[in-house]
């Protein structure tokens, strides 16, 4: 059986002509027409010319009958594995042109759009003196009888075959398998198996030997048929420039290797993992398949949000961290960009963007508190005008008196006014700060006592 394909249902009974009924010798067999179903299970004769039929038209061997007379068109090869094996004959051109037919109903029936690879072996009889090509098998989606066998094109389809060998096989020592695979237009639930192209289209090989027949005689053996499920898997279509895709068998692919560009083999590994700088095309090559990813290399997220904010008179802040395409999750657990923020805290984000993850914090402190009083008295207690916060960046606090004149600037906020040489009365400031990052600038004013 085919290596490629081993971990999916074989849907032909009986594939290789082991499991028997009656074991078929020549005295069982001689003078019995369409034999094959007689001795072997699920196999049966489906087109067969009366010349054919005393024995000789469908032959079904196993070792259980083990007389030379037993096997009249080969006697020396064995089956492919196994005890079992059948015979197919076809006439040639000059003869009365007629072949032999097996058919077989399949375990189930066949999935419109899925993929089947097909196999068997063949090997010609050692008594034969001609070989010829086109030995292959046919679905159809019903068990069919062919009753006149020289005129199969009337059959299922003319000319046609899913599967069948396109160079002659004349090799009588060493079994050649027959493989291809093909894609289902039809619930197909029925095989035949035999030459189903006109013999004009069928090439023909005169040997030189001398042997019992002179029109090909071919053992076939180890049937299969068996769908194949097999797909590329990766971590992420999408991936960051710098980072690495991890590509994945899956199915029942045994024999493959991956390519980047249909030729050169890049490694035949089951799991790969490759570096992503850009963009690109990977091939994953069997014999009966072709399949391909596009794997996009994208730039990583940018930041959207900034370091830290700032939150005045219990107002709340809005956060706009979205990106192009891109999934975010908030450690809040909000899966939206748009974050509305009330409280003082850190808050992170997580930007997705494929394979690419991003992780920004944002710092939300509570805005400045400016008392509105201060009494430079000397006793210690609130002898200095200055705002009490937690954090401001760029900080500048300008004073002034009500006719406008600057008298006090201060751009470190540990560091405040103390009057000095002013008189009680009202006074102004003015605050700017900004962001950790310079994006936002914040500003306030208001007035003050100064009382003595």
């Amino acid at each position: 059986m085919s290596n490629l394909v081993g971990k999916s249902q074989n849907l032909v009974p009986n594939p290789s002509f082991e499991i028997y009924t009656l074991c078929p010798t020549y005295k069982n067999m001689s003078g019995v027409k369409d034999n094959i179903q007689r001795f072997c299970a699920n196999w049966e004769n489906i087109g067969v010319q009366q010349a054919f039929a005393s024995g000789y038209g469908g032959q079904y061997y196993n070792e259980c009958a083990n007389k030379p007379e037993d096997r009249p068109f080969s006697f020396v090869q064995k089956a492919h594995s196994g005890k079992g094996m059948a015979q197919i004959l076809n006439t040639n051109a000059g003869f009365f042109q007629e072949r032999i037919f097996y058919g077989i109903k399949l375990i189930t029936s066949l999935k419109i759009g899925h993929r089947y690879a097909v196999s068997f072996f063949i090997n010609l009889a050692d008594s034969s003196c001609s070989a010829m090509n086109n030995i292959g098998v046919l679905f159809c989606t019903q068990k069919i009888k062919i009753i006149d066998t020289s005129n199969i094109t009337s059959v299922c389809y003319p000319n046609r075959a899913q599967v069948y060998s396109k160079n002659v096989i004349e090799d009588k020592i060493n079994w050649v398998e027959i493989k291809g695979s093909f894609i289902a237009d039809s619930a197909y639930n029925y095989m035949v198996v035999g030459n189903l192209f006109d013999y004009k289209k069928t090439t023909y090989k005169n040997l030189d030997c001398t042997g019992a027949l002179e029109y090909p005689a071919y053992l076939i053996d180890d049937f299969t048929v068996e769908e194949i499920n097999n797909s590329i898997q990766i971590n992420n279509k999408l991936i960051c420039k710098g980072d690495s895709a991890i590509l994945q068998v899956t199915g029942n692919l045994s024999q493959f290797y991956w390519s980047l560009n249909k030729s050169d083999t890049l490694s035949t590994l089951n799991r790969i993992k490759l570096k992503v700088d850009s963009s690109f095309m990977i091939y994953l090559i069997s014999e009966y398949i072709i399949d391909s990813l596009n794997i996009t290399a994208i730039d990583w997220p940018v930041k959207k949000i900034p370091i830290d904010t700032f939150l005045c008179n219990g107002y709340y802040v809005e956060i706009d961290g979205s990106a192009q395409n891109a999934i975010y999750k908030w450690s809040t657990g909000n899966l939206s960009p748009l974050l509305r923020i009330k409280e003082e805290g850190n808050y992170i984000l997580e930007t997705i963007t494929g394979s690419c993850n991003r992780y920004d914090t944002l710092h939300v402190f509570s805005c400045l508190y400016v008392p509105n009083a201060f009494t430079p008295n000397g006793d210690n207690e609130n002898d200095v005008f200055s705002p009490i916060g937690l954090r401001a960046y760029n900080y500048h606090l300008l004073i002034f008196n009500k006719w406008g004149q600057q008298l006090f600037q201060s751009t470190d906020i540990s560091k405040g006014w103390d009057g000095e040489g002013q008189t009680t009365d009202v006074y102004f400031y003015r605050i700017t700060y900004t962001s950790v990052e310079g994006t936002h600038v914040y500003e306030q004013k208001g007035n003050f006592t100064l009382l003595k």
